[in-house]
């Protein structure tokens, strides 16, 4: 899990990572990658790259969930 990739779904940076936390993240991360047909790395490169693309460098942050 990264900022960004966190930052890209649109969901607030949580203080600490907890397991339910990753469970979510997997599920969502595996929905949009079988909505598209799309390898779960390459899911999460692209949303990466957006945040990178279209923040500005903050490392918290962002829409809450």
């Amino acid at each position: 899990m990264d900022f960004r990739v966190i930052e890209s779904l649109g969901w607030k940076q949580p203080s600490s990572y907890t397991f339910e936390f990753w469970l979510e993240y997997c599920a969502e991360t595996r929905g949009i990658a079988g909505r598209h047909k799309l390898p779960i790395r390459t899911v999460e490169k692209a949303l990466w790259m957006y945040s990178k693309e279209n923040s500005k460098n903050r490392r918290c942050g962002g829409p809450s969930e």
